[in-house]
C-alpha cells in the first residue's frame, strides 16, 4: 500500500502486484490463505473475484478469504463466484 493510485484496491493489477510482492518477501511459491481487506468501491466485484480465482488456479494461493465488509457485500461476492464458476471465499474475518 502506498500513495500511488495503483498501490491499493482490489483491481487485477493491484492484486497481482501485491501477491507477487508478498510471495517474494516471504520466499514462497504459494500462500495458504490470501485475504482481502476492505471493500473496493472502484473495482467491479467480478474483476476482483476473477483475479482471485486465477491466483488459486495458477497455484499461487490455496484458499481465499475476505475481511471488513458488509454481509450483503460478502453475499454479493459469493453470488458472483457461483454465477461465473469462480473460486469462492473460504473464510470471513469481521
Amino acid at each position: 500500500m502506498g500513495d500511488d493510485p495503483n498501490s491499493g484496491g482490489l483491481s487485477r493489477k493491484t492484486i497481482e502486484q501485491q501477491l507477487d510482492g508478498t510471495l517474494e518477501r516471504l520466499g514462497m511459491d504459494t500462500l495458504d490463505l490470501y485475504q482481502t481487506h476492505r471493500w473496493d468501491y472502484d473495482t467491479p466485484i467480478e474483476e476482483t473475484m476473477r483475479t482471485l480465482s486465477d491466483t488459486v488456479r495458477r497455484g499461487k494461493v490455496r484458499y481465499l478469504g475476505g475481511s471488513s465488509m458488509w454481509a450483503h457485500q460478502f453475499a454479493g461476492a459469493l453470488h458472483t463466484s457461483k454465477e461465473f464458476g469462480l473460486e469462492q471465499f473460504s473464510t470471513m474475518q469481521n
